[in-house]
């Protein structure tokens, strides 16, 4: 049985909502006094993403290193301190982190931007002041 609810803790308790009718009736069918096990994880913050997003199109705007948005984004995520690091034969492979909601709750999101926010701090330093007064925007 697999659907799909929306957990809310209020001052009365917690209340499961089903996110669409046909979740309903798969959480009707749930049984009196039986255990059922499953994970929670913060719905993302969909401006909050678009936001990191465009904090790294910012970056990416004032660089001439890479030409590629994606590369760029990954190469930011892994110097923010966001990857997994494999040993292979010709030394280490660094992977990013995903940016997927499936992978990533707001709570990790607001971590990645807030490193990639450090990072681009630092590399556009000697960025001319219209670039600083726009990634002030972001702090």
């Amino acid at each position: 049985m697999k659907f799909s609810f929306q957990i809310e803790k209020t001052e009365l308790g917690v209340v499961v909502k089903p996110l669409y009718s046909s979740d309903q009736e798969q959480l009707s069918k749930l049984k009196q006094n039986t255990n059922y096990v499953g994970s929670i994880k913060q719905d993302r913050n969909n401006k909050f993403t678009r936001k990191a997003f465009a904090l790294v199109g910012l970056g990416y705007d004032n660089q001439e290193e890479y030409n590629n948005f994606e590369a760029y984004r990954y190469i930011l995520t892994i110097e923010a301190g966001f990857y997994k690091e494999y040993n292979i034969s010709m030394g280490k492979l660094q992977i990013a982190d995903s940016w997927s909601e499936e992978e990533t709750d707001q709570i990790k999101m607001e971590e990645i931007f807030n490193g990639i926010l450090r990072v681009l701090v630092n590399k556009l330093e000697s960025a001319p002041a219209i670039i600083k007064e726009q990634l002030e925007h972001y702090m």
